[in-house]
């Protein structure tokens, strides 16, 4: 519940200020006419925010986890099986869950429910927690009754987009373990190391071998211009964050994407993947084809990808059917196409996408185990000549040394 400051006049014209509390604007409104108040202004009183609860909404908790959402949809779905009254159920959540966005979130859920308006809704309120994609699938089981099996839907859907991201993550996790080690080993030798051998063999009246004068060259380089090496790092990538801001930038990289060498086939099997388990999903219920198609494109962060699926809205929108209106894409493979057609023809689309999904999802994990092996072999190949030229670097001069001190 909110709180508002207010100016009004009463029956008899004589202004009247102060504060009250409501759920919104409007139900202050009415609050003001019931006692007798004409409202002039009604403005909401913004609650001071602690410096602690700032840091939890805004460092530590910026959104819901896959895996928190995934919890909550496996709870409803037990709950409204139950026949548990929702905003009772959504209530006691709320005090389970850790995450105060979410648990902020679920009480406001709770509080539009006790207000007589329905659970999508009550979650449309919060479009930074839910996704437009859950709060249909719980309008459509809202309307046919199935509001359980809608939930069900929804935490299959999440436990395999959880699965598809852990899956990535832990393919890069130990590459760029090695990436931060190696860059932070090359930083200490190159500032406390390096120096000091510089320092050893300035004395040395013999010309320094190749790799000595490289990596002397580079330490000197990055010691004597660490500031600026700073200032440029930072401003490049706060440049490049704004840059790729811009919906036309967004756009260009979502097409690039696909064209990257190695990982480009990588993405567009994970992009097919999940718009053919969303889909199916939707196919399953009484959502019109176009509007399911708008609601799959706006799951997925590639606007490339999302300009594609909207343009097959348009061409069913002009009488085209499913395939017809892939096919006038170039996102999809000549294998989902292939089992939209049969799946038409059968009339069962929906099992065909989630055959594709299938296999696609099994594609997606045996390319991210290669991309894996690949990468840790190609870092291990790239630390082993870097450490291979420190060590020449470092070790060569000592060498000359003990030659030239031989011959004399």
């Amino acid at each position: 519940m909110a709180e508002f400051n207010y100016r009004g006049r009463n029956n008899l014209g004589v202004l009247s200020q102060g504060k009250l509390d409501a759920d919104t604007l409007d139900q202050a409104a009415d609050l003001l006419l019931k006692r007798g108040i004409v409202p002039i202004s009604i403005k909401p009183i913004k609650p001071a925010v602690s410096f602690m609860k700032y840091l939890n909404e805004h460092l530590l908790y910026k959104k819901v986890s896959t895996d928190e959402m995934t919890m909550f949809a496996r709870q409803m779905h037990g709950l409204t099986k139950a026949a548990i009254p929702i905003s009772s159920a959504i209530l006691r959540l709320a005090e389970t869950v850790r995450n105060p966005i979410f648990a902020e979130a679920l009480q406001g859920v709770s509080r539009h429910l006790a207000g007589g308006q329905s659970l999508a809704n009550s979650m449309m309120q919060y479009p930074r927690v839910f996704s437009s994609f859950m709060i249909k699938l719980v309008q459509v089981g809202e309307e046919t009754g199935h509001l359980d099996q809608m939930f069900l839907e929804i935490v299959t859907f999440l436990e395999l987009e959880s699965s598809a991201r852990k899956q990535t993550k832990a393919a890069f996790h130990y590459p760029a373990f090695v990436l931060i080690a190696a860059v932070a080993g090359m930083l200490i030798i190159s500032f406390f190391v390096i120096p000091a051998f510089s320092k050893l063999y300035s004395g040395f009246h013999h010309a320094l071998p190749l790799p000595t004068r490289i990596i002397f060259g580079f330490s000197q380089f990055l010691v004597g211009h660490i500031v600026i090496i700073l200032i440029v790092v930072i401003g490049a990538a706060i440049l490049g964050v704004h840059y790729f801001k811009q919906p036309a930038v967004q756009l260009w990289w979502g097409k690039y994407q696909l064209k990257l060498p190695i990982i480009g086939h990588l993405i567009n099997k994970i992009i097919l993947a999940r718009f053919t388990r969303i889909y199916a999903i939707i196919l399953r219920t009484d959502i019109p084809v176009a509007e399911g198609i708008e609601l799959a494109a706006n799951v997925g962060d590639n606007k490339y990808a999302r300009q594609c699926i909207l343009l097959m809205k348009d061409a069913i929108e002009h009488g085209a059917n499913l395939t017809a209106a892939a096919a006038s894409t170039t996102l999809f493979t000549p294998l989902v196409l292939q089992m939209l057609s049969v799946g038409e023809e059968t009339g069962r689309p929906d099992d065909m996408l989630v055959q594709v999904s299938d296999f696609y999802e099994e594609e997606v994990k045996a390319a991210i185990d290669r991309l894996s092996e690949d990468v840790n072999i190609l870092l291990l190949l790239s630390v082993a000549g870097v450490v291979l030229l420190l060590a020449l670097g470092v070790f060569l001069p000592i060498w000359d040394m003990a030659d030239f001190a031989k011959s004399n």
